[in-house]
């Protein structure tokens, strides 16, 4: 689980209202965001062990999380 995860997740648990925008009736993946039919966790390497000396910062508002057509990994 990565933070924008555990973001997502604590902004769900504290909302009081439930999500009603464009895409609401869409069933989609928890983690990655996207439609169930497109999830790509499957894709995703982190099942394996992978050695780099990449960063990442990834700077986003606050609600920005709870937008699930904006995927972040």
């Amino acid at each position: 689980m990565h933070a924008v995860h555990q973001l997502n997740q604590y902004c769900k648990s504290i909302s009081t209202t439930t999500y009603k925008a464009r895409g609401q009736r869409v069933i989609r993946c928890e983690l990655c965001q996207l439609a169930q039919q497109f999830c790509i966790c499957e894709l995703s390497p982190s099942k394996e062990k992978i050695e780099t000396t990449v960063g990442l910062l990834l700077l986003m508002y606050d609600t920005e999380v709870m937008k699930p057509l904006l995927t972040s990994f």
